[in-house]
């Protein structure tokens, strides 16, 4: 009796056992079948996320093109606008011209007849009074006085005919439509150097002789008219310098502006009235334009210092020029004419030999141009120059200060050496992780790091 419930029990559990094994076992085979399709599906999400990153790529590249071919075609408008307002000039050269030659002709006329200006206002006294004369004059004797002075008159116009010959021609000369003036403005981001990219070639020897005085001359007044917006109370002009941009001339100003229309607005506004109040631009109507060009277009472009014949007129438009008091003559003076350098100029060498430039000491501000020099050069981090081709042609002394203050400036972190075959002159760039403390020597407020900067000679 008691072992038949006994069979029973063990057959309930090999029976239960086997029930949840297979259970469990077709939840592993469904588990499998769901591996199977994740798999699957990772898979088939795998090769999407595959393609929508090579899809990216090639999105982010044809993007980078874009940019570049916008950038180059900005940059090929800026030199089609620029030779474009060239070409204006040269077409006014003619009129110019004409104003000259007539000047000439004038002077010469003077120069002939010493007594000309009496004979003028002789002239001009009878053409105006004549009237109210004969109407002074008994009626009876009025006709016989007529014909006298109007003999008279007759008489001295035919000696002033060639006078007043030529000032009719001058009268009826006009220009040959407006002068279009166009310029261009690069304003590196969160920097204070502004570049001024002007419509003339940056070497006068490129110039016809016949046209050549009178562009230069051109060139100079807008060169002088921009200068002179530190005189304006929206406008601060620390430093000028001379440089050029693909074959244009460009005025590098170390500038600060205050006012509320933009910058082109404003210097816009500015050049015109001061160059409205030229004798050369006058009579002619100005279409000025003022643009502003990106840091990528730009950077496109060929910039470099230049070392023009009228490099001293940006002295004559400095802050340090305009009202200043004589500056102390130090003992090593710089040389007279231009220096056979690709850097830096004689007028550097001017200010570099002042005992003191503003905030500056001598040692500071030769810095200080070297740091702007490498900036407009783009060498920051990666494009070096050796300190041999820095010091070529400065004299003795100027160079062994540069080269100290090299060195300083090189422990300081400020500039990094770069590596270079064995033998080779050091070469150096900017740090472009310390470029706050480069501006900071730009702006005449250097920072710690120039600290060490040891007064040279």
């Amino acid at each position: 009796m008691h072992g038949k419930p006994v069979t029973t029990s063990f057959a309930s559990i090999h029976q239960r056992r086997a029930a949840a094994e297979q259970q469990i076992q077709d939840q592993l085979q469904a588990c499998q079948e769901e591996q199977a399709t994740v798999r699957m599906t990772l898979s088939e999400l795998q090769q999407r996320l595959d393609h929508l990153l090579n899809y990216q790529s090639r999105l982010n590249t044809e993007l980078a093109e874009v940019a570049q071919r916008s950038f180059a075609e900005e940059r090929a408008a800026a030199v089609t606008a620029l030779d474009a307002s060239f070409a204006s000039f040269l077409q006014l050269c003619a009129y110019w011209l004409a104003q000259a030659r007539f000047e000439r002709q004038m002077q010469a006329l003077y120069a002939q007849d010493p007594a000309l200006d009496k004979k003028i206002e002789a002239h001009q006294k009878a053409a105006s009074g004549v009237e109210a004369y004969l109407e002074s004059i008994p009626e009876m004797l009025r006709l016989a006085v007529t014909q006298a002075v109007q003999t008279e008159i007759e008489k001295i116009r035919h000696q002033l005919a060639p006078w007043l010959d030529l000032q009719q021609q001058r009268r009826d000369l006009r220009p040959d439509g407006p002068l279009a003036i166009q310029l261009m403005l690069v304003q590196p981001a969160e920097d204070e150097l502004l570049y001024w990219v002007l419509p003339f070639p940056a070497s006068p020897m490129s110039l016809a002789p016949e046209v050549a005085p009178i562009m230069i001359q051109a060139a100079n007044l807008v060169v002088q008219a921009l200068g002179g917006f530190g005189k304006h109370t929206d406008w601060s002009i620390d430093d000028l310098d001379l440089a050029s941009w693909d074959g244009s001339s460009v005025l590098v100003a170390l500038a600060t502006y205050r006012g509320e229309v933009s910058i082109e607005q404003s210097a816009a506004n500015l050049l015109k009235q001061q160059l409205a109040t030229e004798p050369l631009f006058q009579d002619v109507l100005l279409n000025l334009r003022i643009e502003r060009m990106s840091q990528e277009a730009w950077q496109l472009g060929a910039y470099q210092t230049a070392t023009l014949p009228s490099v001293d007129l940006v002295q004559t438009t400095t802050p340090e020029a305009i009202g200043a008091e004589k500056a102390d003559e130090a003992d090593d003076q710089a040389p007279e004419g231009e220096l056979a350098s690709d850097w830096f100029t004689s007028s550097d060498l001017k200010l570099w030999s002042r005992k003191q430039s503003g905030k500056l000491t001598p040692q500071e501000q030769r810095m200080r141009t070297l740091a702007i020099r490498m900036i407009g050069r783009g060498l920051l981090g990666e494009t070096a120059v050796s300190v041999g081709s820095l010091c070529q042609g400065l004299p003795a002394t100027h160079a062994e200060a540069l080269r100290h203050g090299i060195e300083l400036g090189t422990k300081a972190g400020v500039l990094l050496k770069l590596e270079v075959a064995d033998g080779a002159e050091p070469a150096i760039t900017l740090n472009p992780a310390l470029l706050t403390d480069v501006q900071s020597l730009i702006n005449r407020e250097p920072s710690a790091l120039w600290a060490n900067e040891e007064d040279g000679n």
